[in-house]
């Protein structure tokens, strides 16, 4: 055996090995972040926070500190899940099928067609919410909205007090509640709004039981919020442990050292509580965007290719 092929099969053993890591780490991450939670408990019977009679600027910096820390942890266990994400077989196979049916658009320049078939669908899908909406007061759409979809001009009349007599109150009060729910129903479908179909939606990265078009966040979108949600709670942590530690700081201790440990650990279960939540997104939430994306664009070249 030559050279070469020593250090590939050197190489492909290694690879295997980190593979093996990769999934005895996936598959025990549940008891390892129990195992943190159980070290920050149980290290509370050593350690007693106290006040740690800081000036303002020592508490100010020690908080920046820790918010540094926090933060970029959970960035990175925020990036790793979102790169782990991208390689489980929930995504690859979706992700895949998607970019296949995205290249038959561009390949038969159709994204003008696909345009056009969204503003049909968003018609249709507009239409049908709005006559659920309506039909449930005895409203009829046709008499609602025009065949483009612009409202009519509806008059439902509304009992006043002066048919009271000539009605009966039974009668007139059951007349008058129901014209105002139908005014409430007329409105809402006035105004309802809707998550739109766009060529650029299905084709590029950017469900509702009422709103069936809405596709999910998108990897962007998603970590824009967490990274507004995190950088509250990250404040709010990094002043109370800036606040918050063991009394001897000034010199080399056990007691510092256990602090920051405890510290550690805590922003580490931090992370792998964001890690877990992002993994759920990628193999849940995006992987679903990606399939009800695919199955749009089929939908649209089955009907192209009927015509």
């Amino acid at each position: 055996m030559d050279k070469m092929e020593i250090h590939s099969v050197e190489g492909a053993g290694e690879s295997r090995r980190m593979e093996n890591l990769r999934k005895l780490f996936a598959l025990n991450f549940s008891n390892i972040t129990i195992l943190g939670v159980c070290l920050i408990f149980a290290s509370t019977a050593i350690l007693k926070p106290s006040q740690t009679g800081m000036s303002l600027y020592d508490i100010i910096m020690g908080s920046i500190l820790a918010f540094a820390a926090s933060m970029s942890l959970n960035t990175l266990f925020n990036n790793k899940a979102v790169r782990d994400g991208l390689l489980k077989t929930e995504v690859t196979e979706p992700r895949k099928k998607y970019d296949e049916a995205v290249e038959r658009i561009f390949e038969g320049n159709l994204i003008d067609s696909l345009d056009e078939h969204c503003r049909e669908e968003n018609r249709k899908n507009y239409k049908a919410q709005r006559t659920r909406i309506l039909s449930m007061e005895g409203l009829s759409y046709d008499d609602c909205f025009h065949e483009d979809g612009s409202p009519r001009e509806l008059v439902i009349h509304i009992p006043t007090a002066k048919e009271l007599p000539g009605m009966g109150y039974r009668l007139w009060a059951a007349r008058r509640k129901k014209a105002k729910r139908q005014v409430g129903a007329y409105t809402r479908a006035v105004y309802l709004k809707l998550t739109e179909l766009s060529a650029g939606e299905l084709t590029g990265e950017g469900g509702h039981s009422d709103d069936p078009f809405y596709m999910g966040q998108g990897i962007t979108e998603y970590m824009r919020k967490v990274a507004k949600k995190n950088m509250i709670s990250k404040i709010v942590i990094s002043l109370v442990l800036g606040y918050y530690c063991a009394d001897v700081i000034a010199d080399f201790s056990v007691v510092v050292l256990a602090t920051r440990v405890v510290q550690t650990v805590f922003f580490l279960v931090a992370g792998a509580m964001q890690y877990m939540s992002t993994m759920s997104f990628m193999v849940g939430d995006y992987g679903d965007r990606l399939v009800k994306k695919t199955r749009h664009i089929h939908i649209f070249l089955k009907a192209e290719s009927g015509r």
